[in-house]
């Protein structure tokens, strides 16, 4: 629907130059011209510049819409910091990842240090990769469900605790991986 009203407003500016957009694009070329998605967020400290308004058109989002662009967008992300940090089967592991962090944000109890969002995406993701250098032998999985155990576990509150586990679980069956411990302390 969303693209829809992209392409209508569009077309309109375009003097019914019809237009391809999809759906995981953030810009799209159209003739000459150029399709620029900007986004805010409620509360924002700063505004839009006024001569933007005069040149852009409000396109309205559904909330369904919105939820699906965003899992893409991090499911996207994800995937490359993987293969950045070394893995091999990062679409799959993308997936896994991303769809945890989405059970965890709705089934899990609303605490304020609970961060399921890119920058706890990105800490993770870091760790997944120093200990994939650090052990090259263990598969890909066992190194990522570790990361993810070990860098939430501390942070879950008591009750979450069997919630995190059994995502981790179904996510990831038949893995027990010994955790990661630092033998200096």
């Amino acid at each position: 629907m969303a693209i829809l009203v992209a392409q209508f407003h569009l077309r309109h500016l375009l003097e019914d130059t019809i237009c391809l957009l999809t759906p995981t694009a953030c810009f799209a070329n159209i003739c000459e011209a150029q399709f620029q998605c900007l986004t805010s967020t409620p509360g924002e400290r700063q505004s839009a510049p006024s001569n933007y308004d005069r040149r852009a058109c409000q396109v309205a989002w559904r909330e369904s819409d919105l939820v699906l662009w965003w899992f893409l967008i991090l499911k996207l992300i994800c995937e490359i910091m993987l293969v950045a940090e070394g893995f091999i089967d990062s679409r799959a592991l993308a997936r896994k990842f991303i769809t945890l962090y989405s059970l965890c944000k709705e089934l899990l109890s609303k605490q304020d240090h609970y961060d399921w969002g890119l920058r706890a995406i990105k800490s993770v993701l870091v760790v997944a990769g120093s200990l994939k250098r650090s052990d090259r032998e263990r598969p890909e999985d066992q190194v990522l469900m570790r990361a993810l155990r070990d860098f939430n576990i501390p942070k879950i509150v008591t009750d979450d605790v069997p919630i995190f586990m059994g995502l981790i679980g179904d996510l990831f069956p038949a893995l027990d991986v010994p955790r990661k411990r630092d033998m200096d302390f």
